[in-house]
């Protein structure tokens, strides 16, 4: 799902898509920044862990075994749901 085609100086830079319903956004997005920002080649890019923020229910879910302790706190701190005064 979600065919994207990303050009670099319009050059084709990659070719990507994903499976997996409400991921698809955060699996494809995460993918590309792994490629254009961290300088990952293609597979490390695809191997690397992934996290996904659900809006509704407000959740962030993880891969297992995938992220370190300290990683998550910090990850798990981000997710504090808003208050209305």
């Amino acid at each position: 799902m979600t065919p994207t085609i990303v050009e670099r100086n319009g050059k084709l830079l990659m070719l990507l898509g994903s499976p997996g319903g409400s991921t698809i956004i955060t699996s494809v997005l995460q993918t590309i920044l792994n490629v254009y920002e961290f300088n990952m080649p293609m597979q490390q890019a695809v191997d690397a862990p992934r996290f996904h923020n659900q809006w509704l229910p407000d959740d962030i879910m993880v891969e297992p075994g995938k992220f370190d302790k300290t990683t998550l706190e910090d990850l798990f701190k981000k997710n504090i749901p808003s208050t209305k005064n």
